[in-house]
């Protein structure tokens, strides 16, 4: 292992690197995997050395100090959270929610003088955020009294209390923080009174914090302060927390000095060149039409693999030199490659952002994210992780820029409907270099106190995925937007994940460097599925039916799942019918004809056009809007075309013959037909084609360069 790979490995493990008077030490997390003790004991030597030139190299960087005054300008994550709240005004979608379900008794008295203690600490929880001349500011509240929220429901029947609760979590929960003038930080005790069984009081304890004052590593700290504080307090004892020797805005006053613009702008270059030409969004197919504005609402879905599994994968990262985060996310571009038809794969991830060691205790917003963008156009497997491990290297060795920094110089514009860059993102079990040290349950004097998941967790991307990897096996946890994705459509993209991974374990075991297409096939269920529909057994009863009559089935189905997809533009399955039923009994009112041509580019209002004309019962004659005028003007001749619909930049084209060009509009609409919506957009019930009807009449050159029609039924048996 190179000691490169080995420095990376224990940052995403959570080593804290110190170097001090040209003395350089490290801070090992509680928990460590055995195998990287392993690899740090063995390399001892040659990391020392590569941290002394690493640190030697860096010494242009200012020191982080603690700064006088009350006030200071905000981090760069802090001012986009700023600025999304003053645009969009107060809301929940950046809270960050904690719930504790609670067995003994707890005293609230000491519940609230822990959080307050906390408060104190912490100068971030007790900062407001202002504008000063168009800047924004936070400010340090010296004045402040944190108060817990009592709620009792102990003389609630269990269904109403469980009732109350539901509510109260949901409230917390979906209520803003005002940053202008609130604590970034809020609880509630809710007492259930007595279990069942009448042996031990119960409640449950809401935490809520803000995340312009947070992140996943900061709600790990305040678990532990807190979980120490209330039993140093239970038992009489002095506060076991050391001193604080910096705060918050300590540390956005150094990056604001540290990124000036000489650094930032050699870091934004590099950016520029890597997230050049990037896709703007994922590609996946979804289940739900994209809504104009972004859901919050999510989903969850679980699975795992067992420890062999694991070993394997352990396996093949030595023998590639990757860090388990490395392997998973090659996995994960494998996956999202088979579904989206795409080589292009672009992800993020959160990284830590807390190389100095004074920085680990502190609550506060730290966490910056990476875009990571690969290529899955590569033969072999080993040129594949290859690949992967040279995308982290340097995402990791340019992680000080900003993310915001990365969006404004890539000048993108922004959309409300998704986020900028990536809208899938990857961690693992330390999230990346984000601690993940909460314990899966508590034991405090005279109670026990288990975190819980919202029943409606946040998801703040499209999805969001955990993949933990260690000695005893693989956990898979998905997080997704259920506004776009059902879960059906998510279980299919974790059954192809586990395909990958079970086949990467595989090739660990038979060694050889096998072709990456021998790793990316489908699973056995797609497989089984795909076979199943080219059955012909299976078209038996749909040979009978016309394209529109299966059409109408698939709307029954599934009327709100996405039937069309053109760049960002997309139709659900019910959005196609009626547009193209209104279109249609448009074309009805125009008089009988028995052909129609279709002069659009590829797009939505093509197919639109295509469906009304078929609907209409007439058949449509495509006209290619690259051919010469004269192909264009004997088509349209030949056929005896009354009508061609058309758009406005291909009007033109029809305007110097008879035939009466029907303008169709972005709007799916008919330019200059102000009546257009009277039409209505039920379905057309006269007219109706057979499954011998013609659908399309085509024009050919064939081999003797004269045009000739072909037509094609509107039966499926003609397809088939």
């Amino acid at each position: 292992m190179s000691v490169e790979l080995l420095f990376q490995q224990l940052q995403q493990a959570g080593v804290i690197f110190q170097s001090q008077d040209e003395k350089i030490t490290l801070k090992l997390p509680k928990e460590m995997d055995s195998q990287l003790k392993r690899q740090l004991a063995e390399n001892k030597d040659a990391l020392k050395a590569f941290l002394h030139q690493l640190y030697a190299r860096s010494h242009k960087r200012p020191v982080l100090t603690k700064t006088a005054g009350n006030s200071a300008p905000l981090s760069f994550a802090q001012q986009r959270l700023w600025m999304l709240n003053e645009l969009h005004g107060g809301s929940a979608h950046y809270n960050m929610p904690q719930i504790y379900q609670v067995e003994g008794q707890l005293e609230p008295v000491l519940v609230e003088q822990a959080l307050a203690r906390i408060v104190e600490r912490h100068e971030v929880l007790r900062t407001v955020y202002q504008s000063q001349q168009g800047q924004a500011i936070q400010v340090v509240r010296d004045d402040v009294a944190f108060t817990l929220t009592c709620v009792d429901l102990s003389e609630h029947d269990e269904q109403a209390a469980q009732q109350a609760l539901d509510s109260l979590i949901q409230d917390d929960a979906r209520t803003p923080f005002d940053l202008s003038q609130d604590l970034m930080i809020r609880a509630t005790w809710v007492d259930l009174g007595l279990s069942a069984d009448q042996t031990q009081a119960q409640g449950y304890l809401l935490l809520n914090m803000h995340h312009i004052a947070s992140d996943g590593w900061s709600m790990a700290v305040l678990s532990q302060e807190f979980f120490a504080l209330y039993a140093s307090l239970a038992q009489g004892k002095s506060c076991p927390l050391p001193t604080l020797t910096l705060q918050y805005k300590d540390y956005a006053q150094w990056q604001r000095a540290w990124l000036n613009d000489e650094v930032l702008a050699s870091g934004l270059d590099f950016w520029r060149r890597t997230l050049a030409d990037i896709p703007a969004l994922h590609g996946l197919p979804l289940s739900y039409s994209r809504p104009a504005h972004k859901g919050y609402l999510g989903g969850k879905y679980d699975a795992s693999l067992d420890a062999t599994v694991a070993s394997a994968l352990g396996q093949l990262s030595e023998q590639h030199q990757l860090s388990p985060f490395m392997l998973m996310h090659g996995a994960l571009a494998l996956t999202l490659a088979r579904f989206s038809g795409s080589s292009d794969i672009v992800i993020g991830t959160p990284v830590a952002n807390r190389s100095d060691a004074q920085l680990r205790e502190l609550i506060g917003f730290f966490v910056n994210s990476l875009v990571l963008r690969a290529s899955t156009d590569h033969d072999t497997l080993a040129d594949f992780l290859a690949h992967i491990r040279s995308v982290n290297q340097q995402a990791q060795s340019h992680q000080d820029v900003p993310f915001d920094q990365v969006v404004e110089a890539l000048n993108l514009e922004r959309d409300s409907a998704h986020t900028p860059l990536f809208q899938i993102v990857l961690t693992t079990n330390s999230d990346y270099g984000v601690a993940a040290e909460q314990a899966s349950g508590v034991a405090l004097p005279k109670l026990s106190m288990t975190p819980l998941m919202s029943d409606e967790p946040i998801c703040k991307f499209d999805i969001e995925l955990n993949l933990s990897l260690d000695e005893s096996g693989v956990t898979i946890n998905w997080l997704y937007d259920k506004a776009l994705f059902s879960p059906e459509l998510i279980a299919r993209f974790n059954a192809q994940l586990i395909a990958i991974i079970e086949r990467l374990a595989d090739a660990a075991k038979r060694g050889g460097n096998p072709l990456l297409n021998e790793i990316n096939v489908l699973h056995s269920e797609e497989v089984a599925q795909q076979k199943a529909l080219m059955a012909p057994g299976e078209l038996v009863e749909a040979a009978q039916l016309t394209v529109t009559e299966l059409f109408s089935q698939s709307v029954n189905r599934a009327a709100q799942h996405v039937a069309l997809v053109c760049g960002e533009q997309q139709l659900s399955y019910a959005d196609l019918d009626l547009a193209s039923n209104r279109l249609a009994r448009y074309l009805v009112a125009q008089g009988r004809q028995a052909h129609i041509g279709l002069l659009l580019p590829r797009g939505i209002e093509m197919v639109v056009a295509m469906l009304a004309v078929l609907k209409s019962g007439a058949t449509y004659v495509p006209l290619n809007p690259d051919y010469p005028q004269s192909r264009i003007d004997h088509i349209m001749a030949d056929a005896k075309l009354q009508h061609v619909i058309t758009c406005e930049a291909h009007r033109d084209l029809v305007s110097g013959s008879s035939v009466q060009a029907l303008e169709l509009t972005p709007e799916l609409t008919i330019a200059g037909c102000d009546e257009f919506a009277r039409f209505g957009s039920a379905p057309v019930t006269a007219s109706q084609p057979e499954p011998q009807s013609a659908a399309y009449v085509i024009y050919t050159s064939g081999s003797t360069a004269c045009l000739k029609a072909l037509w094609c039924r509107i039966g499926l048996s003609a397809v088939w």
